[in-house]
């Protein structure tokens, strides 16, 4: 994809895939990162978001550890 995890970055990519084809996606797999999420809400809208395994494990275990500490 790129060289670093930068909203710029992904928005290259978009320009490079042009809005038609942007516009067909159906589905983006991406990690919980916010410059991706910021990037793909600008771009692609439409398309349904899907994170990968290791990410929501890790997010989920932070929820239970804070909700262990309630």
């Amino acid at each position: 994809m790129g060289l670093d995890r930068k909203e710029e970055t992904l928005d290259e990519f978009f320009r490079w895939l042009g809005r038609w084809k942007t516009r067909t996606l159906q589905a983006i797999c991406l990690d919980m990162g916010a410059p991706y999420l910021a990037s793909v809400q600008r771009h692609a809208l439409q398309a349904t978001l899907v994170f990968d395994r290791f990410h929501c494990g890790e997010y989920h275990d932070l929820l239970k550890t804070m909700l262990e500490e309630l």
